[in-house]
């Protein structure tokens, strides 16, 4: 068995793309996975990056995809302390972050490159970049916590990728998902039915039940 999962792009990639892009998500063989980096929920931060869409634009993208595919797993990544984010530049990529409940989110504090228009901006401390990571971090984990949660007592459908650790087997739900297995006896590259007993902001817990063959 093999499943494709679709490489990131940037939100103008996919406005382009999306009837095409919302087609190839259906195919039983691609994961109901988009990885699409928003980097900011305030609109003049996004100016400030030279990101050519509006905080509603991506809004608007990632609603329409999950219309179209509700289970659908979307990830995003967000830079935080980039020059010109105040406090309420911030909070409004936390709203985002409450709005949209992304299942996983890549966080990293803004770092100055030497010769870019960014370098020559007024920076933000380093000690307010360090809170507002500790703070995004925060919410996102909650929030993919509560999202994991209710796969707990279900079964979902597995595919078994690769080893894990302590004789433990990774395998991934239909929208990619990480699932942990404590199962040595399974074959790599097979679908399971699963039952979910435990879950973690970062992936689920599972016990095998049967085989889907």
């Amino acid at each position: 068995e093999f499943m494709i999962r679709i490489g990131m792009m940037t939100p103008e990639q996919a406005m382009r793309i999306l009837d095409d892009l919302i087609e190839v998500l259906k195919e039983p063989k691609v994961y109901k996975f988009v990885h699409l980096p928003v980097q900011s929920g305030d609109d003049n931060v996004l100016k400030l990056m030279n990101r050519k869409y509006t905080v509603e634009e991506y809004r608007e993208l990632v609603r329409e995809i999950r219309k179209k595919i509700p289970i659908v797993n979307i990830t995003t990544d967000i830079i935080v302390g980039h020059p010109g984010e105040d406090e309420e530049a911030f909070n409004n990529t936390l709203e985002l972050i409450k709005d949209l409940r992304f299942e996983r989110i890549h966080i990293a504090m803004y770092s100055m490159r030497p010769n870019t228009r960014s370098a020559s901006m007024p920076q933000v401390p380093d000690a307010i970049k360090k809170e507002r990571v500790k703070i995004a971090n925060k919410l996102y984990e909650d929030i993919a916590l509560s999202i994991h949660s209710d796969y707990i007592n279900k079964v979902s459908k597995v595919v078994t990728t690769e080893l894990g650790r302590k004789g433990s087997v990774i395998g991934r739900t239909i929208n990619y998902i990480p699932v942990v297995i404590k199962d040595t006896m399974v074959e790599l590259g097979m679908w399971y039915n699963v039952k979910i007993t435990e879950a973690s902001f970062y992936d689920l817990r599972g016990q095998i039940l049967e085989p889907i063959l």
